[in-house]
This record gives C-alpha cells, structure tokens and sequence, in this order.
C-alpha cells in the first residue's frame, strides 16, 4: 500500500512498539474493551484518521488488517514508531496514541482534533503533572518530521523533551483519567478489580 501524501491528510498510528517487559506480554492483546486493545484504538483512530497503522517492533506478529509499521530505527522507545511513521509518508500529520492508555476514546481525541494547531509542531494535552506535555497521544504535524529527525541525530530520543524545547499548542487534559497508564500486570489486575472485568 503507497502512502497517501495529501498535506492535509491525518493518519493514526497506534504506539505498540514496546517490548511490554513489565507485562510480559502483548500490551496491545490486553481487552480493557472486551477487544484487544490495539483493535479498540484502530477503531477509535479510524473515526478520525484516513488510515491508520500500528507501529511495532520487525518481529511482531500483528495481523494485516492492523497495517502493521514496523519500527525502521535502531532506537529502543515510541520515538521509533514516530520516526518510522514520518519515514513512510513525511507528508502526512500523524495522531499517536499509546496502547497502554485505556481511557482514550472518541471524546478526546474529538477535542484534539478539534483544538489542533496545524502551525505548530504539534498539539497534545498536558501530563497528569499538568506542566510538561503528554507527548504519545499527540498530532505531530508534517513539519515536525524533519526536526524530529534533527533531534535523533542529536542523540536524543524522548519525544518529552522534544515537546519542551519546539513551539507545541498544549491543551488542558479533559480528565486525570485520560493519563491512566497499564505497563506491569499489578497495573492490569487493579485497573481489573476496579472495573470488575476479567483478563
């Protein structure tokens, strides 16, 4: 499939590269909406983008129908799955969202698409801390492309401190929920308990 390379164009890309170590398994297999995550996101994405891809590591089993993006930089992070996404269309901007977050939905990113500022880098929402951007679920615009490669090539590799240091629109997080984030199967069993769901 050739990228679509339309300046306006929105593209989704679910951040499901990690090794999920802490877990110790796939993350996006976790079904917080009685569906494996990375599926719940696609959906969700699709409202809102015209394609949409799940970035992942070159070993990981994702089925077709997810278009998986395999990680193209020897980088160990979600800046990998940044990086690869503006590798395969640089034209495009690009809506990240990290499988890990369980309370993305429709309604925000409704409010970050809405809010989006097409003459910045990109446009986020506040961290839980309410100081510092929440870079993963984020609309990387075009230009930021080139830069975020700059920034690489630099050393650096944390799409935080890119944020700090490039002209972003932050946006006040709609809930503290929105920053909920499960990495460790202590994580998963209370946000379970809590919910009353099994896994």
């Amino acid at each position: 499939m050739s990228p679509s390379s339309a300046s306006g164009n929105l593209c989704g890309l679910i951040l499901a590269g990690g090794a999920s170590s802490r877990m110790g398994f796939d993350k996006g297999l976790v079904k917080f909406h009685n569906k494996p995550q990375r599926e719940y996101l696609f959906e969700v994405l699709s409202a809102f983008c015209s394609q949409v891809h799940t970035s992942c590591r070159p070993n990981a089993s994702v089925p077709a129908a997810l278009h998986p993006l395999p990680d193209a930089f020897d980088i160990a992070g979600p800046m990998n799955g940044i990086l690869t996404a503006f590798q395969y269309d640089p034209a495009t901007a690009w809506l990240t969202a990290p499988v890990d977050m369980p309370y993305i939905d429709g309604r925000i990113l409704s409010i970050l698409t809405r809010e989006r500022d097409r003459s910045s880098v990109a446009t986020c929402f506040f961290d839980s801390g309410g100081k510092a951007a929440e870079p993963l679920l984020a609309i990387w615009e075009p230009g930021a492309g080139q830069l975020l490669l700059d920034f690489f090539r630099k050393g650096k590799t944390s799409p935080k401190e890119f944020l700090a240091t490039h002209d972003a629109r932050i946006l006040k997080s709609p809930s503290p929920m929105m920053h909920v984030n499960i990495n460790s199967q202590e994580d998963l069993k209370r946000f379970m308990d809590e919910k009353g769901h099994s896994w």
